[in-house]
């Protein structure tokens, strides 16, 4: 039982690609179960950043400041909704889960 508690606090990585209109955007997530929380790179700006996270059985909900990101935990399907203006916008795509790097120094 100890095993299925120590599998559960590892944090997760994923690589996410969830298009911002015709443009790609390549997204990697860390998301940290234990800590309720999310870190999110965006890769085309190279700007990283911690968000709250809320885990459900089916989904993680990421909030950040102007945005919440989606992703079903069984699909792997992803959307992050926006306001632009006063209009809402979702961009929806996909995302892949990564083996947590092996060789790491720490």
């Amino acid at each position: 039982m100890l095993w299925m508690l120590l599998a559960a606090s590892a944090p997760i990585y994923l690589s996410c690609e969830v298009p911002s209109g015709p443009n790609p955007n390549p997204v990697e997530m860390t998301l940290d179960e234990t800590q309720g929380r999310a870190t999110i790179y965006v890769v085309s700006t190279g700007v990283a950043y911690k968000a709250p996270a809320a885990f459900t059985s089916e989904k993680v909900i990421v909030r950040e400041e102007q945005s919440v990101w989606t992703i079903d935990r069984t699909t792997l399907a992803a959307e992050r909704s926006y306001n632009f203006g006063r209009q809402p916008n979702f961009d929806t795509g996909k995302c892949v889960v990564k083996p947590a790097p092996a060789n790491r120094a720490f």
